[in-house]
């Protein structure tokens, strides 16, 4: 019997270097595909059969759902590290960050939410609130947005230097 295949069938290839094999799998792959295109594969090749051909919607879909899948990885080890993070905080710390992780608008500031908390008396304890107040000066000093004195007209419409004197309350500053 002569077993064939029926013509446009798909063929997936696969290369992998062996441990300690120092080869470019590119000019492999590449080899291959012009041997193939070339040459063919199997037998009555003279004839026409075994021809191939790369097919390039497949490859592309491939190469696609490959990206997908290192995406997922990449975001469940960033998620892992997150978490890996997260344990090695103190307490107090890993508080304030798994409020800030669990920001409504991630688009709000982290030193405008945690004001917010500590306007809505989220700490009671001083010492806490002392450590929050320095976190949001520390906060906004790193985005500048630290004001001391305001060079607006009206300064009670000066958001950033309103909120710097508010945390200078809570430091005990004012």
């Amino acid at each position: 019997p002569f077993l064939a295949v029926a013509p446009g069938q798909s063929f997936l290839f696969a290369v992998a270097a062996r441990p300690g094999c120092n080869i470019e799998l590119d000019s492999v792959l590449k080899e291959l595909k012009e041997a193939l295109e070339w040459l063919g594969a199997g037998a009555k090749t003279a004839a026409g059969y075994g021809r191939m051909t790369e097919d390039e919607a497949a490859k592309k879909g491939l190469e696609s759902e490959h990206a997908h899948q290192k995406e997922i990885l990449r975001k469940r080890e960033e998620e892992m590290q997150k978490k890996r993070n997260m344990e090695s905080l103190p307490p107090f710390e890993r508080s304030i960050a798994a409020l800030l992780a669990q920001k409504p608008d991630p688009n709000m500031k982290d030193y405008v939410l945690l004001l917010k908390k500590l306007d809505e008396k989220h700490w009671t304890d001083m010492s806490e609130i002392k450590a929050v107040a320095l976190k949001i000066k520390e906060l906004m000093q790193s985005d500048n947005a630290w004001k001391e004195k305001s060079s607006a007209k009206k300064p009670e419409r000066d958001g950033d230097h309103q909120r710097t004197f508010t945390v200078m309350k809570y430091l005990g500053q004012q």
